[in-house]
């Protein structure tokens, strides 16, 4: 006696969408030694088979058969089938594999996607000793009513498993269907809170630009009542410049007019004055020596220091590395002979300064320990300096406070500074820039800057 189990291999090529022509090999009907190997392909590629449960489906003049658990075995591309004698009959008999995946729609977990290959064939036929053979035998008659109570219950039981198996497709079917509008109901959630996070963002920021708008206009405002403010005072002091001028001019008996400063030479008696029209600037005479006929005169300039006027009073509302004015509150350009410039406000990560003069990037002014460093309050520390008209081609920077504060860890009081700066073809202050002298270091928020100007004529 063999001491394993004699089985028929069957070899079957299967593709998921390409049909198999003709019967692939024959079976006895009754055999339980049949095992049927399917290699599936998918368009003449090898099906990776992992994760995937499989049910062979099988169609014979008996009916309709499935098999499934462990009668069917995978292996690399191969499904390995060991056929049940219930699932076929005498007869050509039609055969297709369900494969079953897991899908998207369940995260990955279950079977929720079917596919189904092509059919394949093959044909059962009726061994020789068969349920007619023994029609000849004595017990025949004892055999025929065991066989039909047999038949009768085999046939209640192929009823009752084609019934379980079709509620068990039914079953299948409504949970895929459940597990898709599970998944539309999801997707349609995360679209309706998407669009409802996009709704609140730009709500959010229509809120802040009507803010911005407003804040915008009232900042207009405020800037147009300061702009008439200004015009107001500067046609004032125009008007008292003219005045005074006017006066000069109906008290100065023998003033003579003329183009360019008064020489030596010019003629003038001790005391008479002259206008330089071409500068505005008056001169009078305070000596005269020399022999008669060849005289000459001493004329000293009348100096006049106009009031100081503001170009800038601003407040940062963010840390800055450097301010760097070139124009009025209005942004037009300015030009005086000397600049105060004053700082209410302390620096973060440094204390020293550069002060650049007409946008000059290359030459400054270093001014350390220019003010309070890695205060809290802005309010408490104050740095003032002025930019003098230069003298022998120098300009002149003296700084009066610097860093002055009241309370805190970090008061500190800076001692007053004056420093020299070259400059070549000085026609007045157009522009001044003061920047930390490190490139982590900054104004801190709410730092107010002043910028004042003034003319010597």
């Amino acid at each position: 006696m063999a001491e394993y189990a004699l089985l028929k291999r069957f070899a079957v090529t299967v593709d998921l969408k390409q049909r198999c022509i003709g019967r692939n090999f024959e079976v006895v009907e009754g055999d339980t030694g049949n095992v049927v190997e399917v290699t599936v392909l998918d368009g003449g590629a090898p099906v990776d088979l992992t994760g995937v449960s499989v049910k062979a489906v099988f169609s014979s003049p008996a009916g309709t058969a499935v098999q499934e658990g462990d009668s069917i075995s995978l292996g690399e591309g191969v499904v390995t089938i060991r056929l049940y004698p219930g699932s076929y009959a005498a007869g050509p008999v039609e055969a297709e594999l369900q494969l079953y995946s897991a899908g998207e729609a369940a995260g990955g977990e279950g079977n929720d996607v079917l596919v189904t290959t092509a059919r394949f064939g093959f044909d059962c036929r009726r061994a020789i000793l068969n349920a007619d053979s023994i029609t000849a035998m004595p017990q025949f008659p004892m055999l025929t009513e065991l066989a039909n109570s047999i038949g009768q219950a085999e046939a209640e039981r192929v009823l009752n498993e084609n019934a379980r198996q079709s509620a068990e497709f039914d079953r299948a079917y409504a949970e895929q269907i459940r597990r898709l509008n599970e998944s539309r109901r999801i997707d349609a959630e995360l679209a309706r809170a998407a669009a409802e996070e996009t709704r609140a963002i730009t709500e959010t920021l229509r809120a802040s630009a009507e803010e911005g708008r407003v804040s915008a206009e009232l900042a207009r405002a405020a800037a147009e009542t300061a702009r008439a403010d200004a015009e107001a005072v500067r046609a004032a002091t125009e008007t008292e410049r003219e005045e005074a001028f006017e006066a000069m001019m109906s008290h100065g008996a023998g003033m003579s007019v003329g183009e360019g400063e008064p020489t030596p030479s010019m003629e003038g008696s001790l005391g008479g004055t002259y206008l330089d029209e071409s500068t505005g600037r008056a001169y009078v005479c305070t000596s005269v020596y020399g022999a008669p006929g060849s005289e000459e005169r001493i004329w000293s300039r009348i100096s006049f220091v106009s009031p100081w006027r503001t170009v800038v009073d601003t407040t940062t509302e963010t840390n800055e590395a450097y301010f760097d004015v070139a124009g009025d509150a209005y942004g037009r350009r300015f030009n005086f002979d000397e600049l105060r410039v004053t700082i209410i406000g302390c620096m973060t990560g440094a204390s020293s300064a550069n002060i650049y003069v007409n946008g000059d990037e290359v030459r400054y002014i270093r001014d350390n320990s220019f003010m309070n460093r890695d205060g809290y309050d802005p309010s408490e520390s104050i740095t003032q300096f002025t930019l003098s008209a230069p003298e022998f081609g120098f300009i002149r920077m003296h700084r009066e406070l610097g860093g002055i504060v009241t309370s805190g860890s970090y008061s500190s009081a800076k001692a007053p500074q004056t420093a020299l700066l070259k400059v070549n073809g000085f026609a007045g202050y157009t522009r001044v820039k003061i920047g930390c002298v490190s490139a982590s270091a900054s104004f801190l928020a709410g730092t107010r800057l002043i910028v004042e100007g003034r003319n010597i004529n």
